[in-house]
């Protein structure tokens, strides 16, 4: 576990994602195999209702990914390089308990990694609020290797 007293960087230097598909605001906690992050809903975030004034509980799933992710960039910035790019591949038992999550409602966002080989890696995800869970999963992720990317920047051509 990281130092409660450790300054992670804003989460920008973290995630390739940006507004409006950033939903995160900070890093909370970060370790060798799990993340905390957090995020607060807005009007700014692409999938926004202002109808039912909050996300979609399905945008749950990109929380959690954008959380692997963030938790990936932050161990290539203490090694001083940048995020690289990964992918989510699938998510196994989505559950959530709301429809959607409130507009300013603080959520944390806690992953875990359960296992990884070869670029494959697999997490077991939860959003809480307030102590409360709210949606868990399990996610699939990959990140190739420099070789593999460029590969399939090629349209995986031989």
């Amino acid at each position: 576990m990281i130092s409660q007293s450790t300054a992670f960087p804003p989460i920008k230097q973290l995630v390739p994602h940006r507004a409006p598909m950033l939903y995160l605001n900070k890093m909370v906690d970060a370790g060798k195999s799990f993340a905390h992050c957090q995020a607060r809903p807005n009007t700014d975030h692409h999938f926004f209702d202002t109808k039912q004034q909050g996300l979609p509980s399905w945008v749950g799933i990109e929380l959690m990914a954008q959380t692997i992710a963030a938790w990936s960039g932050f161990h290539y910035y203490q090694k001083g390089q940048s995020p690289v790019i990964g992918f989510l591949v699938g998510s196994r038992r989505y559950q959530t308990v709301t429809a959607f999550f409130a507009r300013n409602q603080v959520l944390d966002i806690h992953v875990d990694e359960v296992m990884s080989h070869e670029g494959v890696s697999v997490f077991s995800c939860k959003i809480e609020s307030n102590g409360a869970l709210l949606a868990s999963s399990q996610l699939s992720t990959f990140e190739p290797s420099n070789a593999e990317l460029t590969h399939i920047k090629q349209g995986g051509a031989s």
